[in-house]
């Protein structure tokens, strides 16, 4: 008989709209969204969603469990009840049932056991997979002996099946800020703003990027910020143009790179930025959806370079600004097809690019005319030998060195774990230097590291190393 229920019910529209400064571990865990996916012999590809409506979790002394109502859909905006699942826990063995169905059940207790692996029956072997450090617990794995395509994953961080594995099926968590983005941004989308078409020389905003980084200590990710990107309205060449000017500064180092300048053409209900990017000035439909295996190929919605076709997923939705700085919501585009997320804000419709999960930016500053939100940020002045800017100009990489002093330094190139000197000793004078390489000089197109070290007799101190991408 149970001694003791206390039920609590979660609703995941409020924890998924909150912003984090931090995130304690077993929070990341907390998904409202489960991808499933089809299999078959010959290829996998996305089916349909389970979205979380609510959670009711039931304790005794040694049994617990959580039940789970949940949506499913192939597109958002035309969801239906899914049901319920249910995962029980009674003294380490796990079972999963949807809709009165047992879908898995195994024993974390026993290294081989009888269980049921993603509605197959067999023997259950269990697998420990040891992480990067020994603050995390190992993640179990969970294999039919019998029929190894099936199989399942458990995540004791999380106390949750990340992964749910038959052979003509598999279910999968979908963690991170950028799954959380899109539901919270569809839970709670305003009116989508008109472009503003006026932007004028002198308009500029900024934006910080932030890098999730996990605290083994506190067993909670932190966001530091790692760069600025300015972008500032100029004169075009032509009157119907305008021109602009887009730098990074990595905000540890101070150094500028990937400095550009682009046109930036309002035309027929377009904004289009350099001839590549196009945003129209009418409201997209907010969604997320899975685009079938036989979509035919079709143009990029932002890029029309760029060609699209299925399966793939698909997610339009609004950010909400910070409460605590006032910034405006941003608008969001994301396809797994490729996967960096195209940022905007409608007022300053100059559109830039992110992971959205794990490296985020975020506007932090906005002036155009009279209206001015945020404030400004810069990096700490690097008073050590270093790269104040890195700028690829045809096959050239223009490099401006920082010497406090006059010693002397060295530049090496490393890619694939090869070692390459491009100049093994090099003069500087106190103060701005240039030094201008070729990039030929670094044997082909890979991306790799720029080393610069200070020379203290034979010895290099190594003061910074640069990644460097013939992308930029």
């Amino acid at each position: 008989m149970k001694k003791l229920v206390p039920v609590f019910l979660l609703c995941f529209q409020g924890l998924m709209a909150q912003t984090y400064s931090s995130l304690p571990l077993k929070d990341f865990g907390k998904s409202g969204l489960l991808l499933v996916i089809n299999k078959s012999r010959f290829a996998a590809f996305p089916h349909h969603f389970e979205e979380t409506d609510s959670v009711m979790t039931i304790e005794n002394e040694d049994e617990k469990s959580s039940v789970t109502a949940f949506s499913i859909f192939s597109e958002r905006s035309h969801r239906t009840a899914g049901g319920f699942k249910k995962m029980t826990d009674k003294n380490g063995v796990i079972s999963l049932v949807r809709n009165d169905t047992l879908t898995s059940r195994f024993d974390r207790n026993s290294e081989s056991s009888v269980g049921v692996i993603a509605g197959k029956s067999g023997t259950v072997v269990r697998q420990l997979i040891p992480r990067a450090s020994d603050k995390l617990p190992a993640t179990e794995k969970y294999t039919l002996r019998e029929d190894t395509t099936h199989y399942l994953i458990f995540k004791p961080e999380f106390n949750l099946v990340e992964v749910e594995c038959g052979s003509l099926y598999e279910r999968r968590y979908l963690f991170g800020e950028l799954y959380n983005s899109i539901l919270a941004g569809l839970n709670k989308m305003e009116p989508i703003r008109p472009l503003n078409t006026k932007l004028k020389p002198g308009d500029e905003m900024q934006i910080t990027f932030k890098a999730r980084q996990l605290d083994l200590d506190k067993l909670e990710f932190t966001y530091e910020p790692v760069q600025l990107m300015h972008i500032k309205v100029l004169p075009g060449i032509v009157p119907s143009e305008l021109a602009f000017e887009r730098y990074s500064t990595d905000i540890k180092s101070s150094t500028i790179y990937d400095r550009h300048r682009g046109t930036f053409l309002i035309t027929e209900g377009y904004c289009i930025t350099d001839g590549q990017v196009f945003l129209k000035d009418s409201a997209y439909t907010p969604d997320l959806k899975i685009l079938p295996f036989d979509t035919p190929i079709r143009m990029h919605p932002f890029i029309p370079a760029l060609d699209l076709s299925g399966p793939q997923i698909e997610a339009y939705w609004q950010s909400q600004g910070d409460e605590k700085s006032k910034s405006l919501s941003t608008m969001s585009y994301w396809n797994s097809a490729v996967p960096s997320r195209i940022v905007y804000v409608p007022e300053f419709p100059i559109p830039w690019k992110d992971a959205g999960d794990g490296y985020i930016g975020e506007l932090t500053y906005m002036q155009t005319g009279d209206y001015n939100s945020g404030h400004q940020s810069k990096a700490d002045k690097n008073k050590d030998l270093h790269f104040e800017e890195v700028a690829i100009k045809g096959d050239s990489i223009f490099l401006d060195i920082f010497n406090p002093s006059k010693n002397a330094a060295s530049l090496h190139f490393e890619a694939n774990g090869e070692k390459l000197a491009l100049i093994k000793k090099l003069e500087l004078k106190k103060g701005a230097n240039q030094v201008v390489i070729q990039m030929s000089e670094l044997r082909a197109a890979y991306a790799g590291f720029l080393v610069l070290s200070e020379l203290k007799g034979e010895e290099a101190i190594e003061k910074q190393r640069f990644k460097l991408s013939p992308a930029q």
